[in-house]
């Protein structure tokens, strides 16, 4: 369940790129124990990385 919660939480921020980051890192950070609050900080963290990424001139550039 936990998961979930950062993918949503990182879709919020970042549409729909940034659910499986968010997922996979919450779900890592889970099997360590990090619990509520760790998905909490995957999902901040991996929304706003993929948010950036997004909006980086260079990423746009590469995917021509």
């Amino acid at each position: 369940m936990v998961p979930f919660l950062a993918a949503y939480i990182g879709y919020s921020i970042s549409d729909r790129a940034a659910l499986a980051p968010c997922a996979i890192s919450a779900w890592v950070g889970n099997s360590f124990g990090a619990g509520f609050f760790g998905a909490l900080i995957a999902g901040m963290i991996g929304g706003l990385v993929v948010y950036y990424l997004k909006k980086s001139p260079y990423i746009k550039f590469c995917a021509r």
